[in-house]
């Protein structure tokens, strides 16, 4: 077994950490990234590590087109499309993108360049340092690097989406570095001045938005900006708080209107707060796939589009905000 990718990131993290969030925050931050990537009790650690290891050792670069984060090389047709698909695959299920290695294509359940395409004309990446907290595999952070900037780290708590952030981050520079933990074990006290702060689909699955919002507020400089994603509820001082699940998820605390959002949002020290696109999920944009096989939308909502979940609560709706930390 090869665990060169692992060892990799471990050895050169705090090093490469650094340069994206400040020694302070490195070193602190340190210790987590190292407990979540040696935590072996996973039963898919072997599977994974096999899987990235296999990819091909070859000169690359990263093209995004029509939506798609593409790895490409000068031999792509020498590759064995086989092999590479095979590889690929062990690290299912494929959660965000669509991607492309070397010709073979990674349909993801959800269409993330849908999502992008709400906030990339109202948001300038360029030459910025950003924190993408829940970010999953690195997706919208690999579109943030494409858009010029000048450093990106995703944060995410699960070792399977460093294992498929590391496929395409063997091929690049150290501009995009994944941090593996959630949030709230990462030092609040820290404060690594980031130009923005993303939070994309997160804000539903923490049980303390409000602590998470106060997080994002310390990470980001003064004159910052906060680019958050969530879901939403009609009326004014409205809040679902699902009895059990939603659409099948266990892990919706609580889904405010985005009166309350924007409430919080101010409470937290957040000003100039925009809206910049409400729009229904559809089956169209997060659905199942051969590159994830288990429940998807489909299965937790009645109608298409979506009238209902399956519990009888109102169907995901999204909104897109941006705001400032004041000066």
């Amino acid at each position: 077994m090869n665990d060169d990718w692992w060892r990799h990131h471990i050895d050169n993290g705090r090093t490469q950490v650094t340069t994206v969030m400040g020694s302070e925050f490195a070193h602190a931050a340190a210790s987590i990234i190292r407990e979540r990537l040696l935590d072996r009790r996973h039963g898919c650690w072997d599977q994974w590590n096999d899987g990235v290891s296999a990819l091909p050792d070859v000169a690359a670069t990263m093209v995004c087109t029509d939506g798609v984060v593409s790895v490409q090389s000068k031999i792509d047709s020498s590759i064995d499309g086989i092999s590479l698909r095979r590889a690929l695959m062990s690290l299912h299920p494929w959660r965000k993108g669509p991607f492309n290695f070397f010709g073979v294509e990674v349909d993801a359940e959800w269409r993330s360049d849908q999502k992008w395409t709400r906030v990339a004309d109202d948001i300038d990446f360029d030459g910025r340092r950003i924190l993408d907290v829940g970010g999953g595999n690195g997706y919208f952070g690999w579109r943030m690097v494409d858009a010029g900037a000048r450093s990106v780290a995703t944060m995410d708590t699960t070792p399977l989406f460093a294992a498929q952030f590391a496929s395409i981050a063997r091929y690049m520079d150290g501009r995009h570095q994944f941090l593996c933990g959630r949030d709230e074990e990462f030092p609040s006290s820290v404060h690594p001045g980031m130009d923005i702060c993303v939070s994309m689909g997160v804000l539903y699955h923490v049980r303390s938005p409000v602590d998470h919002l106060r997080r994002l507020f310390g990470w980001t400089r003064r004159g910052g900006r906060l680019l958050l994603e969530t879901m939403f509820v009609d009326g004014e001082a409205s809040m679902l708080i699902p009895p059990n699940r939603y659409a099948r998820m266990r892990n919706v605390w609580m889904i405010p209107s985005i009166d309350v959002i924007a409430n919080m949002m101010r409470r937290c020290g957040w000003d100039q707060i925009e809206i910049l696109d409400r729009s229904a999920t559809t089956i169209n944009e997060q659905r199942r796939t051969e590159w994830m096989q288990f429940e998807s939308l489909s299965c937790g909502v009645r109608g298409d589009p979506p009238e209902a979940t399956i519990e009888g609560l109102p169907p995901p709706k999204r909104v897109v905000l941006t705001a400032v930390r004041p000066c």
